[in-house]
């Protein structure tokens, strides 16, 4: 029998900070690997590569509770100065934090990596070339997927240093799943994850539901340009001068958020911003919509994640258009594509109920097919496949 394996989980993931960041989408995949892995036999252990703080803190080991209820050890960097610099200092400090970590945790035989960022990727090489641990790579942007900036380059160096040192790589799209064959790194599609209670709506809360006399759009993500907050503000705003019966859910952090609490507060009874919520208040939020809205502006190296928890809820999608891997052409069966036109997009959430019923079916049966491949269990046994 094998013995349990020492893990180590090197993601910009600070427990304490959740609510700081504005970067929701990859915090909720980052709380989903690490719940599915803290479920293994395995010892895992969490480096925190971003300390998410505004306060001055020393380097520190805590004990943090996952949303599962698991206890894990985690080791948070020292935090002293402005946020752009201490991740400068920390990248530069990492033979000392790592070999700490090695005092507290152990050599570890496996270090799982979140995206592919400078100190991720100097530390997973650091050990490997030290301990000749196995190490994972999960890549989910390409670098200069959002235009060539400092920290773009500076990642980008990092993970090129560290290229011989990865054993295997799960890409969010078919753009960074090129890149990793270029290289001779094996690796698999994993756009997405699925939390169990968003895989019940279709059955327990589906949309449309014959009482409703209007229809409820949401949106789940981050406010930014990116990701079409102000293509989404505009469309809110368009709906409410023409008297629309539409009702709009939001949730999010972001750039934008400001603009939205002020046109939910003026218009209570329309919109409604949450801001950031957990889970199962995301489940609960989404249950109540009708359509869900994926506004993203088209980028190589870049899947907007929600597309694959929007798809397994059973609900009318309606999205720009994406860069779909070849690999996952069938998720496009259930899914509206639309140009980013304010006209068009209002006339088919007008029109969306009529589309949901003829297109009820495929939705369903391509939800259904979501549900089983980015379950937590169905990619919990295939993480274990590859580390064990």
């Amino acid at each position: 029998m094998k013995k349990n394996k020492t893990i180590y989980f090197i993601a910009p993931f600070d427990p304490d900070g959740f609510k700081l960041t504005r970067f929701l989408a990859a915090h909720k995949k980052i709380q989903f690997i690490l719940n599915l892995l803290s479920e293994t036999k395995h010892d895992v252990f969490l480096i925190c590569s971003t300390p998410n703080t505004k306060l001055k803190k020393p380097t520190r080991i805590v004990s943090t509770k996952l949303v599962n209820n698991r206890k894990i050890k985690a080791l948070i960097p020292e935090f002293s100065i402005n946020s752009k610099l201490n991740m400068v200092r920390n990248i530069l400090k990492i033979p000392k934090i790592i070999n700490y970590a090695i005092r507290n945790f152990g050599i570890p035989d496996v270090v799982y990596t979140y995206n592919a960022y400078a100190f991720e990727m100097k530390a997973a090489k650091y050990l490997s070339d030290k301990c000749g641990s196995f190490v994972v790579l999960e890549f989910d942007d390409w670098h200069f997927a959002r235009g060539i900036n400092a920290k773009a380059i500076v990642d980008w160096f990092y993970w090129r240093k560290a290229l011989s040192s990865i054993d295997y790589s799960f890409s969010v799209n078919q753009y960074l799943e090129d890149i990793n064959e270029k290289y001779g790194i094996k690796n698999s599609l994993l756009p997405g994850t699925v939390n169990e209670e968003i895989i019940q709506l279709k059955t327990t809360n589906p949309p449309f539901k014959p009482e409703k006399n209007d229809i409820t759009c949401g949106y789940f993500g981050g406010l930014t340009k990116d990701k079409g907050a102000d293509f989404l503000i505009k469309m809110i705003q368009m709906s409410i001068n023409r008297k629309l019966n539409i009702k709009w859910f939001v949730t999010g952090k972001g750039p934008f958020e400001e603009e939205l609490k002020l046109l939910s507060k003026n218009n209570s009874d329309i919109v409604t911003y949450f801001g950031v919520v957990s889970d199962i208040e995301l489940a609960e939020i989404m249950g109540r919509t009708d359509v869900l809205l994926n506004p993203h502006i088209k980028m190589d190296g870049v899947f907007p994640f929600k597309l694959i928890e929007y798809v397994a809820s059973g609900r009318l999608i309606l999205s720009s258009d994406m860069s779909f891997p070849i690999k996952l052409n069938w998720v496009k069966d259930s899914i509206l594509f639309e140009t980013l036109d304010l006209d068009k997009w209002l006339r088919t959430i007008m029109e969306s109920s009529n589309m949901y019923y003829s297109n009820k079916k495929i939705i369903n049966s391509v939800s259904k097919r979501v549900s089983m491949e980015f379950s937590k269990s169905s990619i919990k046994d295939e993480i274990e496949k590859i580390i064990n």
